[in-house]
């Protein structure tokens, strides 16, 4: 948030940094809700209630131990859920190819389903440069985003083929279907589909509960982060502080949603995915056109001074304008815009991304000659 006062100037990067802390708000909503309801569905005698409580505390103990112990959890926490993915695969695999007596998904369905996988995985470009201080100065740009991507890639793509699959299958299964619930019980049907093999299904979903703090951990690091780049003022309050008040935030919030947790996770990622790709769209035409990839011409010790910086009009402008083109765009249950009608689906993330960077492409080299000389 602080890197793009580059493009959004220092006053105009507090828009997107109030944005980051409402998108960290909202994963560590589905995260609580989806470890609420995967407790619920192990233990009887404990409701999605209590295990929402459960899942925010142990994440906010988490976050108390600092960097180093969350780079530790971070780098360890995947393996017990590539050992799930494998066996839903061979526990449910038998039954994936039933075909359910449904409609097909239409294109527009496909279309809306990819760009929902492309919000969940864009939104880590507005947090994960709080996590790279161990980066070494020297190291190339090519090495360090090949990381990053493939990171963000292996990471959430099994995980999104496997649900598809599994969700696909499940009106042909009266156990997975059931235990669905019309797609809102995660918990339950994770328990439904691993039920065949008793006792270790019910250890596997224990395992996948105790790592979803690794997502919620991350998130209320960067809510603290995000909050205090928005001003000075902030930076006043320890970074823990923010952690107990989003920790607070989120419970009752993740209590209200967990009723509705698909239409819930549907409209967080794709809202957070909507303003994410305008601002990636903005930040790399500033680096790749205005900074030629060139990281010296970041006169990085001016970070906090505004005369320096960019007066920021383009960035914000191109920003509001491209919401021009995502509202008709989207296709969202409180909302289906014009072309999402004419079944395009919901292209809002395409339409943002492509015209934030056109206008911005025009309005900061404006900017520049205009007010030339704040090119920090």
């Amino acid at each position: 948030m602080v890197q793009c006062r580059f493009s959004f100037g220092y006053y105009g990067a507090m828009l997107p940094a109030a944005f980051n802390v409402l998108s960290m708000i909202g994963f560590l909503v589905l995260s609580c809700i989806t470890g609420g309801q995967l407790l619920a569905a192990v233990f009887p005698n404990l409701n999605d209630t209590l295990g929402i409580v459960i899942i925010a505390l142990i994440s906010l103990g988490i976050s108390f131990c600092g960097y180093q112990v969350l780079h530790w959890f971070e780098t360890y926490a995947w393996m017990p859920n590539a050992v799930i993915y494998i066996s839903l695969l061979a526990v449910g695999g038998k039954n994936l190819t039933l075909r359910p007596e449904i409609a097909a998904p239409t294109a527009a369905a496909i279309v809306s389903y990819g760009t929902s996988v492309g919000a969940s995985c864009l939104s880590w470009g507005t947090m994960s440069a709080d996590y790279g201080v161990y980066h070494r100065a020297d190291v190339p740009g090519w090495k360090i985003f090949l990381y990053t991507y493939f990171g963000v890639l292996l990471s959430s793509f099994p995980g999104h083929v496997v649900g598809a699959v599994l969700a696909a299958a499940a009106p042909a299964v009266p156990s997975w279907k059931a235990g669905l619930e019309d797609g809102q019980n995660f918990g339950n049907f994770l328990a439904a589909v691993l039920a065949p093999v008793g006792g270790f299904g019910k250890f596997l979903m224990v395992i996948a509960t105790l790592t979803l703090p690794a997502q919620s951990a991350t998130s209320m690091y960067s809510f603290g982060v995000s909050l205090m780049s928005i001003s000075w003022v902030f930076t006043k309050i320890p970074r823990y502080v923010y952690s107990v008040i989003a920790t607070a935030v989120v419970i009752p919030i993740s209590i209200v949603g967990a009723n509705r947790i698909f239409q819930t996770f549907q409209e967080i990622v794709n809202l957070t995915g909507y303003w994410s790709t305008s601002y990636a769209a903005i930040v790399l035409v500033e680096h790749f056109v205005f900074r030629r990839y060139t990281f010296s011409k970041y006169k990085t010790e001016f970070w906090q001074t505004p005369s320096k910086l960019p007066v920021g009009f383009a960035g914000l402008i191109a920003f509001g304008l491209s919401f021009g083109l995502i509202v008709p765009s989207m296709d969202q249950p409180a909302h289906v815009g014009q072309f999402a009608e004419r079944g395009t689906g919901d292209i809002g993330l395409l339409t943002g991304f492509f015209s934030a960077g056109l206008f911005y492409l025009g309005l900061r080299t404006l900017e520049r000659k205009i007010v030339p000389g704040h090119d920090a």
